[in-house]
């Protein structure tokens, strides 16, 4: 998990507290501040593979910075989830959350309770959808497609050696 600051101070304590809320989780919050370049950003989620960004970005500041960086990342990793904070009452927040999810956001939360939720079902239906790709992968064998498996030598390894000796 990815945690980015947009703009100052304030988004990265909110991240931090974001990050106490979610500190049981398996996948541990790496924080990067808002003085990291957007394409530094995009940079970074291909190159560690992160499955899930977390974008802190309070308001009373307009959100054209994590509009950018949205879509930045959804052009760049399709597949990755986005979840934006825009932490603060409604009447603070602003009508920005149709149009951050029109961009990509997978996720927009007014507070740090919904986002800590959605961070959580979004590990849970992860594990879960891992668990059952394994699952399908390593099919469970028994008997018969053991051991039809098991003596699948080269003819040469069949147990007749020869010596020059």
């Amino acid at each position: 998990m990815l945690g980015c600051t947009v703009n100052d101070a304030v988004d990265e304590t909110a991240l931090q507290m974001l990050q106490r809320l979610v500190e049981d989780l398996p996948n541990a919050m790496e924080i990067r501040s808002g003085r990291t370049l957007g394409a530094e950003i995009v940079t970074l989620v291909q190159e560690q593979d992160f499955r899930v960004i977390c974008v802190a970005d309070l308001p009373p500041n307009p959100s054209f910075k994590t509009r950018y960086l949205v879509r930045r990342l959804r052009a760049a990793v399709p597949d990755v989830h986005i979840l934006v904070g825009r932490w603060a009452p409604p009447e603070l927040a602003g009508e920005d959350e149709d149009t951050l999810h029109e961009i990509g956001a997978t996720h927009v939360a007014t507070t740090l309770s919904e986002t800590a939720t959605q961070l959580r079902a979004l590990l849970a239906a992860s594990i879960g959808s891992r668990d059952a790709a394994t699952e399908q992968r390593s099919p469970r064998r028994t008997g018969a497609a053991l051991s039809a498996n098991v003596t699948r030598f080269p003819s040469c390894c069949d147990g007749h050696h020869t010596s020059d000796a």
